[in-house]
């Protein structure tokens, strides 16, 4: 292997020939990296056999690291010479536009994947979750993702919905819209039908490919709605999950911004505020990681010189407030969703 690059830094160096990745995504992990010395790891290169000529130079997101070569130029129909940012991953871009410039901003992505991390301004590491660094030194990330959100609602879509001819042939019909109305309907704890979604494994906060998706309670009395708002429902206690290794290793969350395609509808949303208790602030545009790449370009080129104009960029579409009125009900959902994985752990490993 002459190089390891992750997708960014291969873009990169299409475009300008370098070798460059960034601190924030060498620092998430899948490469020997010292994030207390914003370096690579020189022991674990050492124990694996890799040079660190093998890997790129180190370089923060915001950094120009050259011109748009000829070639590149050719195939991209852009001028040659044309400055290019180190940039970085999706996580990160999308973290900056909610606001990652400051530390105790608290954030949940409602995307494919869903994520909850809080920034820090002190390097803390805690049992569970991931420390990883912003796009900017002194600031870092912690939290994590996980593998499902939106992937699973789109699974229920595309197998278990069930719609009219009549409705799909209408000029305005939105399949999660109407998914949604249906989920409204159903009331907070699913009449006891409890999922864990971990379709995919899971990695916050117990990194465990063999994991599985169950769907633990179900009666004859419940239907394809139930199941769409209960995976709505366990997708909530995974944020749960994570808050609060968040709030273990001693930092306070009490609102958070949210962004993403899951906050449409506003169902899902008042979902997780009822089951963490969290404000959330969800904002207008549900695009956060293209606005978080364009500002590291705006400023890397000069257009922008206060990282905190990140924070005028968004507007607010509404507030969502916590339901004390469904936090009993909330709990005893969580209790028995942690509980479940601890039960059937060692028998998904059978599968």
């Amino acid at each position: 292997t002459y190089k390891f690059l992750n997708a960014s830094g291969y873009i990169a160096y299409r475009l300008t020939g370098r070798f460059c990745m960034d601190h924030a995504s060498a620092s998430l992990g899948g490469v020997p990296y010292d994030i207390t010395r914003n370096a690579w790891d020189e022991r674990t290169l050492s124990t694996i056999g890799v040079s660190e000529a093998q890997l790129p130079v180190l370089v923060w997101a915001n950094e120009i690291i050259g011109g748009l070569t000829p070639e590149a130029a050719a195939e991209t129909g852009l001028a040659a010479g044309t400055p290019v940012t180190a940039g970085t991953g999706d996580h990160v871009t999308e973290s900056l536009s909610q606001g990652y410039v400051r530390p105790g901003v608290g954030s949940i992505s409602y995307g494919t994947t869903f994520g909850m991390d809080v920034c820090i301004d002190k390097l803390t590491f805690a049992p569970g979750i991931s420390t990883s660094l912003t796009c900017f030194p002194g600031l870092w990330t912690m939290g994590g993702g996980m593998l499902v959100g939106c992937s699973a609602t789109r699974w229920f879509r595309d197998q278990l919905a069930v719609f009219s001819q009549e409705e799909q042939s209408a000029p305005d019909f939105e399949p999660y819209g109407r998914m949604n109305q249906e989920a409204a309907r159903i009331a907070p704890g699913c009449d006891g039908l409890i999922a864990l979604p971990y379709f995919s494994g899971e990695k916050i906060p117990f990194f465990d490919p063999d994991a599985r998706a169950v769907l633990f309670g179900l009666r004859l009395t419940h239907t394809r709605q139930h199941i769409y708002r209960a995976l709505m429902e366990g997708v909530a206690c995974c944020v749960r999950h994570t808050l609060e290794c968040v709030q273990g290793a001693g930092f306070s969350v009490e609102e958070v911004i949210s962004t993403g395609g899951g906050t449409s509808g506003g169902v899902w949303p008042q979902i997780v505020s009822d089951a963490t208790g969290l404000r959330q602030q969800v904002l207008k545009a549900s695009h956060g990681s293209p606005v978080g790449a364009a500002f590291l370009g705006a400023l890397a080129s000069g257009a922008i010189t206060d990282r905190n104009e990140i924070l005028r960029w968004n507007e607010t579409e509404r507030w969502v407030e916590p339901d004390p009125a469904n936090r009993a009900v909330y709990d005893k959902t969580y209790r028995i969703f942690r509980e479940l994985y601890g039960a059937a752990s060692a028998l998904m490993k059978l599968l």
